[in-house]
């Protein structure tokens, strides 16, 4: 049976040799090359020399039917504008640059910001600091990420994607706190909890933190330092 949400490179590689094997030739072709094998007589060769412009089409048929294949077997989208499950890919990768510093004007927001939109400290709030901070590009599009970790080692990762905001997939968990949405959802084995700033998308996502303790961190806005909520 074919693994229906594949973890392993095992579990790709026979999701990959699944697929393969269900692309097939289109039926009038199969019965024009028994046709043409019957007028033939019998071949002492087992094999059937295609015509090198069908030949190219089947193959070109396979890659693209494989090249779906691993877009679902490892997350992500096919093309066109990111996704949420992308956004959280970046949430947990691991951080490439230094850690921002709070702001000693506003000391809940940190120097990191994407469009204005500040990333919080929540060292002081949540016992959870700063330890590194990445930029990626999305589908074109800018995403900040700024890694927090815990005294016990837990880690979490908040990705601010510039506007327009993103889709929230339809299986998500709505919940409204302090007036926000947030959608939760589980991708690549983490937590996700993904919200709204001023028509940015913000994702929390943690392999080491739960759904509940993510909305505690997303709903706090530093007595207001931080800004575009419910917006």
């Amino acid at each position: 049976m074919m693994p229906t949400d594949p973890q392993s490179p095992d579990d790709v590689g026979a999701l990959i040799r699944a697929t393969a094997a269900e692309v097939s030739a289109p039926a009038s072709l199969r019965a024009q090359v028994e046709s043409m094998r019957d007028s033939r007589g019998p071949r002492r060769k087992p094999w059937v020399l295609w015509p090198p412009r069908l030949g190219l089409a089947m193959a070109g048929g396979v890659a693209a039917a494989l090249a779906v294949v691993l877009v679902l077997a490892l997350g992500g989208s096919t093309g066109g504008a990111p996704t949420v499950a992308d956004a959280a890919t970046a949430a947990l990768r691991p951080a490439l640059g230094a850690a921002p510093v709070p702001v000693a004007s506003q000391p809940a927001t940190l120097s990191a910001a994407i469009d204005g939109i500040s990333f919080p400290a929540w060292d002081r709030r949540f016992g959870l600091r700063a330890t590194g901070a990445r930029t990626d590009r999305l589908h074109g599009r800018r995403a900040i990420t700024v890694t927090y970790t815990g005294p016990g080692g837990g880690r979490v990762g908040y990705t601010i994607v510039s506007t327009p905001p993103l889709g929230v997939p339809g299986s998500a968990r709505r919940i409204t706190q302090d007036e926000t949405a947030f959608a939760v959802l589980r991708t690549k084995g983490a937590s996700v909890v993904t919200w709204r700033r001023a028509g940015h998308t913000c994702v929390l996502a943690s392999r080491d933190l739960g759904p509940q303790r993510l909305i505690e961190l997303a709903a706090w806005t530093g007595n207001g330092q931080l800004g575009g909520y419910n917006g």
